[in-house]
């Protein structure tokens, strides 16, 4: 059965990815991995509920899509304390109605990397970008789907550092988490993504990565 533990194996069936391939996660080595072994994610924690996957990882997540079995709708996705980047596809974004990443910082951990999330989805100058409730809302308009940093709290000490990797006018930026805020903060209005970059101070960055390419 989906989502059961086998107390024997203690292993997790978290699904079936395109109708054939078992994804499992063992709960002691903390394995995720796929029957076929074309996933193969040490160090992580995966369990689901209903058509929500929870997943932690640690290091480099290069794709999400072949983690997700095939009647997944939501990803909640924590960084483990030595995490560093997930990539999110175009399939993962059109396939995944909700994605929420957990800015909360381990409170194992004595030190945590800053996090990096890539949005390698194509353009998203048409997106909207808004702050509720110390969240931040990252919603694209032709397809619904939505992009929340959950736990964007004001203390330093409960979030670790966390940025996106964006594709907006024309290039790839890396704006933080800290500077969305600052930005949406000014006038406290939900905005277009491409309209929010060009914003004093957004601005300046934008520069500064342009000026940092020309020089290598």
């Amino acid at each position: 059965m989906v989502g059961e533990v086998d107390t024997r194996l203690e292993t997790r069936l978290l699904g079936v990815r395109n109708k054939t391939i078992a994804l499992l996660h063992e709960t002691p080595t903390q394995l995720t991995y796929s029957a076929s072994k074309d996933v193969w994610l040490e160090n992580s924690v995966a369990r689901r509920e209903d058509e929500v996957l929870m997943l932690e990882f640690q290091g480099e997540l290069n794709d999400v899509m072949p983690l997700i079995p095939d009647d997944i709708t939501q990803l909640i996705l924590s960084y483990g304390p030595k995490a560093i980047s997930c990539s999110l596809s175009s399939t993962a974004w059109q396939r995944l109605e909700c994605i929420m990443v957990d800015c909360r910082r381990s409170l194992s951990a004595e030190s945590q990397m800053p996090g990096t999330l890539i949005l390698d989805t194509g353009a998203q100058d048409a997106w909207r970008v808004s702050l509720v409730e110390n969240k931040l809302l990252f919603t694209d308009p032709n397809t619904g789907h939505s992009l929340i940093l959950l736990n964007h709290s004001d203390s330093l000490t409960e979030r670790r550092a966390m940025s996106l990797s964006l594709q907006v006018h024309g290039t790839t930026m890396t704006v933080t988490l800290d500077e969305f805020v600052q930005a949406l903060a000014s006038d406290g209005k939900d905005r277009q993504l491409a309209a929010l970059m060009t914003k004093e101070g957004m601005t300046l960055l934008m520069t500064r990565q342009s000026e940092a390419i020309v020089q290598v």
